[in-house]
């Protein structure tokens, strides 16, 4: 929500919630962030796809089999 002070507007900080559950992309968009999803754990990047769609939040995240291409993950999140 933005917020007023001194007459200013300042809009809050995106939030990017990492993890590699569906336990994690759960809290991710209960908090209002943006679930980035690694399927470098116990499940795989089709368990957190679906997890991500049964909560509508599908277009909003993020899913990678892991972290190693950092420039193209930065692209991303911008």
């Amino acid at each position: 929500m933005p917020q007023v002070a001194s007459g200013r507007l300042s809009m809050p900080p995106r939030i990017v919630h990492f993890g590699d559950t569906p336990n994690d992309v759960k809290a991710a968009v209960a908090a209002g962030a943006m679930p980035v999803g690694l399927a470098t754990g116990a499940y795989t990047l089709a368990q957190l796809r679906d997890c991500a769609a049964g909560l509508g939040a599908l277009d909003g995240a993020l899913l990678l089999e892991n972290l190693e291409d950092t420039a193209a993950v930065m692209a991303a999140l911008r």
